[in-house]
């Protein structure tokens, strides 16, 4: 997995380094591509910790973590719904929205970490074609 941040270059993490008990576990329905696409976003939610988006394009879906203290924890992707630790970011219906996300820095200047999402649309004679439309979605804050 590789995680982008929107101030530094990719970081590859070795997932081996981690023993069982470090992190959360992410779980989704099957065909969701959960995680293809990933990335440190800053933060968010403005509890002083930094955050990340999880791209899920079959679920048509990008979800926000803003978990803490998430040690042997088991998350499901396909039943979390938006509240304190997650945002949901659903796209109309067809474009398979979060096929790409990524920080994007805190461009309103409210205080906290943007992040913007592309969709795909699928299917195409030639493969995946990208919507060339990017969605900014800011703070709640």
């Amino acid at each position: 997995m590789s995680l982008r941040s929107a101030a530094t270059a990719p970081t590859n993490i070795n997932l081996n380094q981690f023993g069982s008990g470090a992190g959360a576990r992410f779980i989704a329905p099957a065909l969701s591509f959960v995680g293809k696409d990933a990335a440190i976003i800053g933060d968010h939610n403005g509890d002083g910790f930094t955050d990340y988006i999880i791209g899920a394009y079959g679920l048509n879906t990008a979800i926000i973590v803003m978990k803490r203290n998430t040690t042997n924890v088991e998350i499901n992707l396909g039943t979390v719904v938006s509240g304190q630790y997650y945002r949901l970011i659903k796209g109309p219906a067809g474009l398979n929205t979060g096929c790409s996300v990524g920080g994007t820095g805190d461009i309103n200047d409210d205080g906290f970490a943007d992040v913007i999402v592309e969709p795909v649309v699928l299917p195409h004679p030639v493969g995946l074609r990208h919507d060339r439309s990017f969605h900014r979605y800011y703070s709640d804050h």
